[in-house]
């Protein structure tokens, strides 16, 4: 639900590279690596912090992250993947530049166990927090659209990354798979300073979403081309 800063402008290098994670392919030392990146992104976020303890945000996002990536490399009630895991890496040194969490369209959902699981991961990450989390959570979810979609649950870049094009070269990759498959895509971006950034990409602002401890989402939606 919150996503990376606008990219500002800085000598040009070469283009990035995308690659997606797969399930069989993503080593614990890979998922920790691209878990990390999106951990320190957020780390000074405030909406991400508004919603933690004082202290360990980087320990504590990291262990976030890495459930959520393990979670959508797993296997959906079809055997496809429950989501995607967008990095895109430096061709030069192999660095990770930025990172990209999506849930895919037509993602079942949840049973009771994954429901539990979920307030347990709150509550290890956001401590006494978790209740205004999950409520924000919550909002997110019930107004999400109905129509299939790829729904950007958390963009993170690196400082090595800024003007270098990585957030918008992460959002296109997906788009390209939304324009394919025919679906939207949909997003909510954590400042209205971001919102900008997500126009020039061919999104829409379509309303605004109250939160709980923490500053409100612009909801932002892009129709299938």
């Amino acid at each position: 639900m919150t996503s990376a800063p606008p990219e500002s402008a800085a000598p040009r290098r070469p283009r990035v590279h995308i690659v997606s994670l797969r399930r069989t392919g993503a080593s614990e030392t890979a998922v920790q690596r691209v878990a990390g990146v999106l951990a320190e992104a957020f780390s000074t976020d405030p909406f991400t912090t508004a919603l933690l303890p004082d202290g360990r945000h980087v320990d504590r996002l990291t262990g976030k992250f890495t459930g959520m990536i393990r979670d959508l490399l797993g296997p959906d009630d079809d055997g496809r993947d429950k989501g995607a895991v967008d990095v895109a890496l430096d061709p030069q040194d192999g660095s990770v530049l930025g990172v990209a969490l999506w849930d895919r369209p037509g993602h079942s959902e949840p049973n009771w166990k994954d429901r539990l699981g979920t307030v347990q991961s709150y509550v290890r990450t956001h401590g006494l927090k978790a209740w205004d989390a999950l409520r924000t959570t919550a909002a997110c979810d019930k107004v999400r659209p109905s129509e299939p979609h790829w729904y950007l649950m958390e963009l993170g870049t690196t400082p090595a990354a800024r003007g270098r094009g990585v957030g918008s070269s992460l959002v296109n990759y997906r788009l390209r798979h939304a324009r394919r498959d025919r679906v939207g895509v949909y997003l909510e971006s954590s400042t209205r300073d971001n919102v900008p950034f997500y126009e020039k990409l061919g999104f829409e602002e379509v309303g605004m979403i109250e939160t709980k401890g923490t500053n409100d989402l612009t909801a932002m939606w892009q129709q299938e081309g």
